[in-house]
């Protein structure tokens, strides 16, 4: 029975974890067609579809959601495709790093979190990282499930 207490106890913490994505105030939401997955920009970007763009054009961010694999896979693949220049997280319900530039655009992060049934995924790029950073990371933490 304590064992039984303690699952849910834990279940249920998983799932405010997961619900609590912080979306700062007067931020615009991106959320995919099937509501699978969020994310937040400033709110004076322009957002199409489930992507933004900063008005001056220096940084960008997309959400993605990854349906044909699961959290574990989806975690492996993304290390292998842009592979991370600087690990900033890699817990059980978050991956997040920063990468180099390449072909996709300037340097920028990745990161991804388990969402509702599937991984939900963010690419953030800027061309300064280093003066964007703090406003990334709202960003990521803005990233969860979808509402």
């Amino acid at each position: 029975m304590r064992s039984l207490a303690l699952g849910c106890i834990l279940a249920l913490a998983m799932g405010a974890a997961l619900a609590a994505a912080e979306v700062p105030t007067g931020w615009k939401i991106l959320r995919d067609t099937r509501r699978h997955c969020q994310l937040a920009v400033p709110g004076d970007w322009t957002v199409t579809g489930v992507a933004a763009t900063a008005p001056d054009g220096a940084a960008s961010a997309r959400l993605g959601v990854v349906e044909t694999i699961s959290w574990a896979e989806s975690k492996a693949r993304a290390k292998t495709v842009l592979p991370p220049q600087k690990m900033i997280e890699d817990r059980a319900q978050r991956l997040w790093f920063a990468f180099a530039e390449g072909p996709a655009g300037p340097p920028g992060w990745y990161a991804s979190v388990p969402g509702k049934g599937y991984p939900c995924t963010a690419e953030i790029h800027a061309k300064d990282a280093a003066s964007f950073e703090r406003t990334a990371r709202k960003i990521v933490d803005s990233l969860g499930p979808g509402g």
